[in-house]
């Protein structure tokens, strides 16, 4: 099971020393060996812990880390992070659509979100009576599911 780290934010990976005697920290990404020396302008490893301390992240840093800690009883691998750009696209602009529906009658509208990484959520919000407000829905008779369906 690996944990998530999303890019666009500053990120701290963490390996701390629950051992007084490591001697050392490698880490890899991607199966590989990742050296934080080569890096020293966005990724720091922190002294005496290992933790990785990333000032900026950009696309070239996703992908999947693993640290290992070393001492004369042998090697400790701590679970993978993995490191993943986020992003979200927009819905299609256009103008507003019109429906009327009779009070009483039942009314179902479906919502596809835009594609995203991770998978976005839908959340219906009712347009305020002047450009840019938007009101939040709080009605007993209407009610959203998971699946982004409004009715």
């Amino acid at each position: 099971m690996s944990r998530n780290i999303r890019m666009n934010e500053h990120g701290r990976i963490s390996m701390k020393n629950q051992y007084r005697d490591i001697l050392k920290y490698r880490w890899k990404k991607d199966g590989k060996l990742f050296l934080p020396s080569m890096f020293p302008e966005k990724v720091v490893q922190k002294p005496g812990e290992g933790s990785l301390v990333f000032s900026r992240l950009d696309e070239t840093d996703a992908g999947l880390y693993q640290c290992e800690a070393e001492n004369s009883n042998g090697t400790a691998v701590d679970r993978p992070v993995r490191v993943q750009e986020t992003w979200i696209r927009h819905f299609a602009s256009g103008e507003p659509e019109v429906v009327v529906v009779e009070v009483g009658d039942p009314y179902q509208r479906n919502c596809t979100p835009p594609a995203s990484n991770p998978n976005a959520r839908v959340y219906w919000i009712l347009m305020g009576k002047e450009p840019g407000h938007f009101e939040t829905i709080s009605s007993s008779h209407i009610s959203s599911n998971e699946q982004a369906v409004f009715w």
